[in-house]
């Protein structure tokens, strides 16, 4: 399993919170070439890197991030308490800011940089793109701008940045909207794949695949087309993979 073909879903969330600094930092030491991680706005429009728009399971408490401003974001731990208890109390949510300069360090890394729906919208797609630009324009040879939401794809591809567009569940009338969007990347879920190797369609873009519950689930979707799946295991496939080239 070359790591060349595996992203580490929001870094190593089996052994760290989800989208951490030290999970992804984990993920990146242990050798993945690829990494992606979230993007919810506080009220105050800056991005920071987090999955759920409420932050009760990053945080225990039950307010939506795009209610905050970023000053009181940052004051709330961040461990993931319904998981690790007060194992991971001292973190905090990283900020877009952070994980993008912890990338820096990697050279050879792509970030795919997931923006959420729900503070987006809430945001506007506009307003989202003044803060993101700063940030990723600079790194837009290792940055995918990844989303569900097409129109902010649409605007960061119109802008000459790398992009993804995820979708599910699985309907025909996407190809279509991919055709038009011209992405670089196309993300979909394991789950939600009609049978048979017609579910990747050609075109200019590379696969990835989500929810992937295993490694022999992996090769079987490069067998049937994909470039990349996402794992939440990536240091136990890559260093199970070392072990069995030793």
């Amino acid at each position: 399993m070359p790591s060349t073909r595996l992203v580490a879903h929001r870094g190593h969330p089996a052994a760290f919170p989800e989208n951490s600094l030290p999970g992804l930092r984990a993920a990146l030491e242990a050798g993945a070439c690829h990494v992606e991680f979230d993007v919810n706005f506080s009220r105050d429009g800056v991005p920071f890197v987090l999955h759920d728009v409420n932050l009760r399971r990053a945080t225990g408490v039950n307010v939506r991030i795009d209610a905050l401003d970023s000053v009181d974001v940052l004051a709330l731990p961040a461990g993931e308490p319904s998981r690790f208890g007060e194992q991971f109390r001292q973190l905090r949510i990283p900020m877009l800011s952070e994980v993008l300069e912890l990338l820096d360090g990697f050279p050879a890394v792509t970030g795919f940089v997931e923006v959420k729906r729900a503070s987006l919208l809430k945001l506007g797609r506009g307003a989202a793109m003044h803060a993101l630009t700063p940030l990723i324009a600079p790194r837009r040879e290792r940055a995918v701008l990844l989303s569900f939401d097409h129109g902010l794809v649409g605007r960061a591809g119109a802008a000459g940045w790398r992009t993804g567009w995820a979708f599910e569940p699985w309907r025909a009338h996407h190809l279509a909207r991919a055709q038009r969007l011209q992405p670089e990347f196309l993300f979909t879920s394991f789950i939600g794949l009609p049978p048979g190797s017609e579910a990747f369609w050609p075109g200019p873009w590379k696969w990835a695949v989500y929810d992937v519950p295993d490694l022999a689930t992996a090769h079987w979707l490069f067998s049937l087309g994909a470039q990349l799946v996402e794992t939440d295991w990536i240091v136990e496939w890559l260093a199970g993979s070392r072990e069995r080239t030793a």
